[in-house]
């Protein structure tokens, strides 16, 4: 299903809300107009990942004409991701840390730290990227550009890349150890990577031969697969052509509907539910209506009550047990990679601080999604069982609401363990529309550990026996780690947590308004003129299976 499909899908629910007199729900219509212009501006980030000065830059230049726009070579603390957009007019845009933007040329981009910014923007006037369309390629900094650059880089991208393309050189001979690693990390992403080989042109044609060999094997024992490897280099003649048709092998489709399919789902289930409370209120007269009103506003008071003291209760959860887990989680995930940690630590400080920021940022996004994801259910099955005997109108209608969210939460966990790949926090914002800074706290916490990390150990590896060494990493780096990461995962689960509860009750104060709304509707017909009973009955009947079919159509292309 592509955008024109799903703003199509979502303007039929549209009109058959406006059909049904609901115009002025100003609310519900305004989630719909939200949501559409969602899917108007989505883009598919397509990340272009690699080890430091594999040849990432140079690549996209050939693809882009051979034009110098990203510098090749550029130190390590110069290094940001940079996204690549079409425009007819040339600027750049650059993303400071605290999410303001700065507007500027892209020579002064260049020129400029990039320190204060979390990425870069450049819109090019550019035929080849204006045929990829809605696919936005990203230039990564190296995963050996420095601890707190590469963080900074590829965490703010977890729960949005589309894929990765995964370049090495083929002047590192294979695909070692440091890069397996990251490959086997960047899995739990997106399934959809591709690879090249580059700089193949450095090379005899037997010795590419030899050397792709290898790279493929490797890759393919991380990923339990057979992959294609793309050689080329960006010196070659046909290297733009075989670029624009590797990029053009993603589908930003799939992506979009992956990531905004159950918003709108959710929009069309408020829908539904609106046309039902019509339907199930037609036998009310007047006085019976007003009193289901009143009875709302009384609802809304208690929701309102219930939150507060469930806020206290699921904030006490996260920030003690929920941050022991976490931190638990992560202290196993180190220990059980000993191998790898002792391995990086033999060639220095800065592929030692790799190899633990690899290993970190995938526990640290499962880890506290699963808290996350743990508070967010209990909260559901708390308003299941406060209305659960409510059977009034709205009663039955928030019980539907709390379930229907814990359903979606439930399919999406099945997909999680069914191994489709994705951000664990899409779990919980596919349901609900949070801020994704906020509900997506992993970058904030390495940024925080990432400055630290080289002090922790410092002094610890000098020249040391293996066995030495192992147990120094074992019994004083690891725990100074897991240490070093309890206050960062404390607040930033604290913030989340703040943020979902309040996202909760929005959306379930909605569905309260939403309702008072129809059935407001539905007394101003009967007071403005004689409501035909069964002419009305049998519009909403028609509504709301109009709906339902939306409803399956975009289950379908989510593969439900």
């Amino acid at each position: 299903m592509n955008k024109l499909e799903l703003t199509r899908e979502m303007n039929t629910v549209e009109d058959v809300l406006k059909d049904n007199g609901m115009d002025d729900n100003q609310t519900l219509l305004g989630n719909f107009e939200h949501e559409k212009k969602m899917i108007a501006d989505f883009h598919a980030r397509v990340l272009v990942v690699g080890a430091f000065s594999s040849g990432k830059s140079a690549l996209l230049n050939t693809f882009m004409g051979g034009k110098k726009v990203l510098t090749e070579n550029i130190s390590m603390e110069t290094a940001i991701a940079t996204e690549l957009f079409y425009s007819p007019e040339e600027y750049a845009v650059r993303v400071k840390l605290d999410g303001s933007e700065e507007r500027c040329s892209i020579e002064e981009a260049k020129q400029k730290n990039p320190s204060d910014c979390l990425k870069y923007q450049f819109y090019l006037s550019n035929e080849s990227l204006k045929n990829l369309g809605d696919i936005i390629l990203v230039d990564m900094p190296g995963y050996g550009s420095g601890v707190k650059e590469h963080n900074k880089a590829i965490t703010q991208y977890i729960n949005s890349a589309a894929g990765y393309v995964y370049v090495t050189s083929a002047d590192a001979g294979t695909f070692d150890a440091e890069s397996q690693l990251f490959l086997d990390e960047i899995q739990n992403y997106s399934s959809s990577i591709k690879f090249v080989l580059t700089k193949c042109d450095k090379h005899t044609p037997s010795n590419i031969e030899e050397i792709a060999s290898s790279v493929k094997n490797n890759i393919e024992y991380v990923l339990g697969k057979q992959v294609d490897l793309l050689e080329t280099s960006s010196r070659s003649e046909d290297a733009p052509e075989k670029l624009a048709r590797l990029f053009s092998s993603f589908d930003p489709d799939e992506l979009m509907i992956g990531q905004l399919g159950d918003r709108c789902k959710r929009d069309m289930e408020f829908a539904k539910d609106s046309l039902i409370t019509q339907k199930d209120a037609l036998k009310f007269n007047s006085y019976q209506i007003d009193q289901e009103i009143a009875k709302n506003e009384e609802r809304k008071l208690q929701l309102a009550k219930d939150m507060e003291k469930d806020k206290e209760r699921q904030l006490d959860y996260v920030v003690n047990k929920g941050t022991e887990d976490v931190l638990n989680k992560v202290d196993g995930r180190l220990r059980s990679n000993l191998y790898e940690l002792v391995d990086a630590a033999e060639q220095g400080d800065a592929a030692f601080n790799n190899t633990v920021s690899s290993i970190l940022r995938p526990v640290l996004n499962e880890s506290l999604s699963d808290v996350l994801n743990s508070s967010y259910n209990s909260t559901m099955k708390n308003i299941v069982s406060k209305f659960n005997t409510d059977n009034s109108l709205s009663g039955e209608q928030l019980v539907n609401a709390a379930s229907g969210f814990s359903a979606g939460l439930k399919t999406l966990e099945n997909k999680k363990s069914e191994n489709v790949a994705g951000g664990s926090y899409r779990i919980i914002t596919s349901i609900l529309s949070l801020a994704t800074s906020v509900i997506n706290p992993i970058l904030e916490v390495l940024i925080i550990l990432g400055p630290d990390l080289v002090n922790m150990i410092s002094g610890l590896f000098g020249p040391s026996k293996r066995e030495k060494l192992s147990n120094q990493i074992e019994t004083q780096v690891i725990p100074k780690i897991v240490e070093g990461l309890r206050s960062g995962v404390a607040d930033n689960l604290k913030k989340s947590q703040a943020e979902m509860s309040e996202k909760v009750e929005e959306d379930l104060q909605t569905k309260l308004d939403t309702i008072n709304d129809s059935i407001k509707q539905l007394k101003q017909e009967k007071t403005d003129k004689q409501l035909n009973i069964q002419q009305k009955q049998a519009k909403l009947d028609h509504g709301i299976k109009v709906i339902e079919k939306s409803l399956q159509n975009i289950e379908a292309a989510m593969g439900e």
